[in-house]
């Protein structure tokens, strides 16, 4: 695959680090991704440093607003879809004690992989999954993947290389 590469893994001090790195997958579905590390900046400052209260309390109107910024991508779907992911991961925190408790709470990775299209907003063809934390007990990633990964495609694929399990 040209150009695309996986972001940074992170290790996730707050809900705003997971929000952020699902927020780039999101952006960087049918675009390309030179282009969003380009705006990245200014999308992180739009998104109030993805603050995930903040991010999870902007109003349609702040979208339209956002969908003028030329600091970032005017996309509005994936304006929204970034929304709404932050109210979606809050719940899913405070439903679980923590949002690392529920990652955990799969007893596989597929699990996690396919419960994960569920709770989080999908655009594109491809669609954005979340491969979270490697190494947990009941809960391993295939091997490569640490820490916290978002990744563009439904069907298993990091990097351009198809994940066998």
């Amino acid at each position: 695959m040209p150009d695309q590469q996986a972001p940074p893994r992170i290790e996730p001090k707050s809900l705003g680090d997971y929000l952020e790195v699902m927020s780039k997958a999101v952006f960087q579905s049918g675009i390309s991704w030179k282009v969003v590390e380009t705006k990245w900046p200014g999308i992180r400052e739009a998104f109030h440093g993805f603050e995930i209260a903040r991010v999870a309390d902007l109003t349609p109107p702040d979208l339209d607003g956002m969908a003028q910024d030329t600091r970032v991508i005017r996309n509005r779907r994936k304006l929204g879809a970034i929304v709404d992911n932050a109210r979606r991961i809050v719940e899913l925190d405070e439903s679980h004690g923590t949002f690392g408790a529920y990652l955990k709470s799969h007893s596989s990775f597929e699990e996690r992989v396919k419960d994960m299209r569920k709770e989080v907003q999908v655009l594109g063809r491809r669609g954005v999954l979340l491969l979270p934390l490697r190494g947990r007990r009941g809960c391993s990633a295939p091997r490569g993947v640490d820490g916290l990964q978002a990744v563009a495609g439904p069907r298993g694929y990091i990097d351009g290389q198809r994940i066998t399990g």
